[in-house]
């Protein structure tokens, strides 16, 4: 509750502060000195009032402009910064192959396991939701079998449930990158 009291004093201060510049400069104000000098009176009672009104709604629509402006460049910019995130664990992950070398599958699970935590924290910071991280992280076992049934990552394949489950994480990954990037108008 005390967000929200404190969010309408952030508007309201925003509102005022722009209406008073609305009103005191630009052209607005040069075409009312102007008429005024030019008919040697001033404009009408009822002509301020409804200036005033029609300030009030272009000013409570530029505020919340840009506040959408803000939220939207701030989305994008983690939506840029998981993309990142994502591209890496595509070529140094699940574009590797993997052999029956087991120090090649476990530096594959070392490597995947970072960029796992690296990906938490990040989404973590930038304010993701709890059920955003944990689409990424969590995995069932029948969803992880299934996809490697799917995709050709048998368990007969060295590897094939490891990859399986990097696939699944870097596509829901694209997911929450999705969700958050500009999309064009």
């Amino acid at each position: 509750m005390l967000n929200f009291v404190k969010d309408i004093g952030t508007f309201a201060w925003l509102v005022i502060s722009n209406v008073a510049a609305l009103m005191t400069g630009g052209i607005i104000a040069a075409l009312i000195t102007a008429y005024e000098h030019w008919t040697a009176g001033s404009i009408s009672f009822w002509s301020f009032k409804w200036s005033i009104a029609a300030y009030f709604i272009i000013t409570c629509f530029v505020v919340w402009r840009e506040e959408h402006s803000k939220a939207r460049n701030k989305n994008q910019a983690l939506a840029d910064l998981l993309t990142e995130r994502r591209t890496w664990a595509i070529h140094n992950i699940e574009n590797q192959p993997i052999t029956d070398d087991v120090f090649v599958r476990e530096e594959l699970r070392q490597r995947e396991t970072k960029w796992l935590t690296d990906l938490k924290q990040l989404m973590t910071e930038h304010g993701c939701s709890a059920q955003e991280i944990s689409s990424v992280s969590d995995i069932s076992e029948s969803e992880l079998k299934a996809v490697a049934r799917s995709t050709g990552f048998h368990d007969r394949n060295p590897g094939g449930i490891f990859k399986a489950m990097v696939h699944i994480r870097l596509k829901r990954l694209k997911e929450v990158i999705d969700a958050y990037s500009i999309k064009p108008m």
